[in-house]
């Protein structure tokens, strides 16, 4: 993900295949003249030349004359129907009727693919009543498509907003999951990856996390603010019994002092622009439940993988052939580490 500090363009992609192929989609706004059907190419490539110098090279010549002839595509609204996914016993809506979400979230088929389930099992459950059937698939699925749009929004809200939903609760999640994992769970972006886990599973979680994490930040601010009181006025009482002393004006700083800190940490991670995939390499997040921050964009190739198994059988070992092959990794102001 990368964009540019004037917001004219921004590049999300994702990986295709096991070769470092990805596929990727290019937002412009509406009036911009590369934007417009049969545009000029050679324009086009300048401008990825000059705005995103270091994914030009991963852009063929070829994809940059198809882009600039195409006619633009406008990027769906964030939309779900609710609460009823269904209509008596003869119709029912599944995928992006239900549930709009843009399309390099890499949500839109996966969540259509579960309401397909939801409906094979309901239907299953009432083979002789079908509107029975699709009652029981509403009630399955509605909350969910609620759920999935809901974040999705917050994924996508600029400006400060988007800050304020988006890059800063991931800039949070790092911070207290790396204190205490058994308290926190993961980034909102690895639990939407988690197997046999819903969306509104998910949200409820992070809401669970959101409550936890001010309460903690409260329970702290007061607990410096009247530790530093009682200190002083165990100081005050021995230099000078007489004197009385500012506690509340200690306490307001005390509690200047905790706030400073947080703010600092989230500005050792943020930047201005910055797009959501540098916050989790910043963080070292990771984008799964199953592969770590270090190892994201690398692979293994089976023919190595295959070495290693013949030398874990022979009791040998080959360093050579246990390296890996790295694919384009998001980096520091969204570009990729080639």
């Amino acid at each position: 993900s990368a964009r540019t500090k004037d917001g004219r363009v921004v590049l999300d992609a994702l990986p295709s295949d096991n070769h470092g192929v990805y596929c990727a989609v290019l937002l412009l706004k509406a009036d911009d003249e590369y934007a417009q059907p049969d545009s000029n190419p050679q324009g086009l490539r300048a401008l990825v030349d000059e705005t995103l110098p270091q994914f030009s090279p991963l852009i063929s010549d070829e994809t940059i004359l198809s882009v600039a002839a195409k006619s633009p595509s406008n990027i769906p609204r964030f939309r779900y129907v609710g609460p009823a996914l269904h209509k008596g016993s003869s119709t029912v809506l599944l995928g992006d009727a239900i549930h709009t979400v843009k399309p390099y979230f890499g949500l839109g088929v996966n969540s259509a693919l579960e309401d397909v389930l939801a409906l094979r099992a309901a239907l299953d459950e009432h083979p002789t009543d079908r509107a029975a059937a699709l009652f029981a698939y509403t009630n399955t699925r509605a909350e969910e498509a609620e759920a999935l749009v809901r974040i999705s929004r917050a994924l996508d809200r600029p400006g400060f907003l988007g800050f304020v939903t988006f890059i800063l609760p991931i800039i949070m999640d790092g911070i207290f999951q790396n204190l205490a994992p058994q308290w926190f769970e993961l980034n909102t972006i690895a639990l939407l990856q988690r197997d046999g886990i819903s969306f509104a599973e998910v949200g409820k979680i992070k809401r669970r996390d959101r409550l936890l994490q001010i309460a903690l930040l409260v329970f702290g601010a007061a607990a410096v603010s009247t530790l530093s009181n009682a200190l002083l006025s165990a100081t005050a009482n021995i230099v000078a019994a007489d004197r009385t002393s500012d506690t509340s004006t200690l306490g307001v700083v005390s509690l200047f002092l905790v706030v400073a800190f947080g703010v600092s940490s989230v500005l050792r991670v943020w930047e201005p622009g910055m797009a959501p995939a540098d916050v989790l390499s910043k963080t070292l997040q990771p984008v799964t439940d199953v592969i770590s921050a270090e190892d994201r964009g690398t692979i293994v190739d089976d023919e190595e993988e295959d070495d290693d198994d013949d030398d874990d059988r022979s009791g040998g070992s080959n360093s050579d052939k246990s390296s890996k092959n790295p694919l384009p990794f998001i980096g520091k102001g969204g570009l990729p580490l080639l």
